[in-house]
């Protein structure tokens, strides 16, 4: 969380520092209201129950009192009806009237603060996410990315159950280059309006400077070949087959779900993948010094699942995870160049799965493991001797791209 914070008008306090004096005006409020009347703040079922409130109501005050952070604190705070029963309760129970007064004086400066910096409650439980502890930050970005989740899939017309990409990385056979393997998929697939033409992905492959690496699209990795030019891995999509069409533009492929019909009968499983040989350098290059492993996230999903599989020789270190967002248009987003720039908050963490396909199994794709051995299978490698990480995201921002990334070392071997 930001360490400081400077008010834009020097006569106005900063939001945080504001926010921390009225908590603990209110904490040590309530915490007297509860001595004052002889009831235990750290036992809210007694206190529901000898003044006949609400479980629910008493709970959130404990918590109010209990929290050792401030930001942590104000999303238990009751709204103006529910404090107002609260004290009634404490006044027929027989609570002091300047304690009570505290409490309505504190609650003053609560709604003040809102006013002042948010203008109403669901901004400032915006506000305080971007502040808080790292868990209650999470807990609001998922409420307001699942009501971002149904005006997206009403605005655009198109939604999925799953959203998942998996990348594989091994040494070439020179030892100075890596082949490539990304297989990705949209499961549950369904339009939303009869009309709506979607991109379903897009592919790219490039240098530090964003130019393209020739011959980066690579094979199909369904052996079968293509269908209609869309490297569908068939056995893992749904039946019929879906009708997709490729654009290509430059460095950037994108394969597009025309419009058709809509709802569950209609729903769609797009699992589609490539393997390109020697695709990328292993080891740092004048054109290369980072690389990085991405996703491109524009359909409203419920669940993103990202996985990236590397090979125990090749010379990198664990990734590091990083979400941009692509609301201005960008076509690349080139972490050597722009590591701040877009940038948005990831709550979640990268998970180290180890080392074989034991730990990739998934409730949300139950033949997933099936998938990644056939891809390995493809790529004529042992399972074991890969190490898996994985991102997993409860419905995504959209338009963002979610990456993996790492320093590429410094000196590829001799010969």
């Amino acid at each position: 969380m930001p360490q400081t914070e400077t008010a834009a008008d020097p006569d106005v306090p900063a939001f945080a520092d504001e926010l921390r004096v009225v908590m603990a005006w209110l904490r040590a409020a309530l915490l007297q209201l509860h001595a004052g009347s002889g009831l235990p703040s750290t036992r809210p079922q007694e206190v529901s129950r000898r003044l006949g409130l609400n479980k629910n109501l008493t709970w959130k005050v404990s918590r109010i009192i209990g929290a050792s952070d401030p930001f942590e604190a104000v999303s238990h705070v009751p709204g103006t009806a529910g404090m107002q029963i609260l004290l009634d309760a404490f006044v027929a129970g027989g609570a002091r009237p300047e304690d009570v007064g505290a409490v309505r004086d504190a609650m003053k400066s609560f709604d003040a603060l809102i006013a002042l910096h948010a203008g109403d409650r669901a901004t400032l439980d915006l506000l305080v996410a971007s502040h808080g502890p790292r868990g209650g930050r999470a807990e609001l970005l998922l409420s307001a990315r699942q009501k971002a989740f149904l005006g997206n899939s009403s605005t655009f017309g198109v939604q999925a159950r799953l959203q998942f990409s998996t990348a594989i990385l091994a040494p070439a056979d020179d030892g100075r280059r890596a082949d490539y393997i990304q297989f990705s998929g949209l499961l549950g697939l369904r339009r939303l309006r009869p009309d709506v033409r979607w991109m379903v992905t897009r592919h790219f492959v490039f240098h530090d400077d964003g130019s393209p690496l020739p011959g980066s699209f690579g094979e199909p990795l369904d052996p079968r070949g293509p269908l209609d030019g869309v490297p569908l891995l068939r056995d893992f999509c749904s039946r019929p087959l879906p009708k997709l069409e490729i654009v290509q533009d430059g460095v950037e492929r994108q394969v597009e779900l025309p419009g058709g019909p809509v709802g569950n009968t209609a729903a769609l499983d797009v699992v589609y993948g490539i393997m390109a040989r020697s695709a990328v350098s292993a080891y740092r290059t004048p054109e290369d010094t980072i690389a990085q492993i991405g996703c491109t996230l524009v359909t409203p999903v419920e669940a993103l699942q990202f996985d990236l599989l590397v090979h125990e020789d090749m010379p990198w270190d664990a990734p590091e995870p990083a979400l941009f967002s692509r609301l201005d248009g960008s076509r690349l987003v080139n972490l050597a160049s722009s590591l701040d720039r877009n940038r948005l908050e990831l709550v979640e963490d990268v998970t180290d799965l180890g080392p074989g396909l034991a730990a990739l199994a998934t409730p949300e794709m139950p033949r997933y493991t099936e998938l990644v051995a056939l891809a390995l299978q493809r790529g004529g490698w042992d399972a074991a001797r890969f190490r898996g990480y994985r991102i997993t995201m409860r419905v995504p921002p959209i338009p963002t791209s979610l990456f993996y990334y790492w320093d590429l070392a410094e000196d590829a071997p001799a010969g």
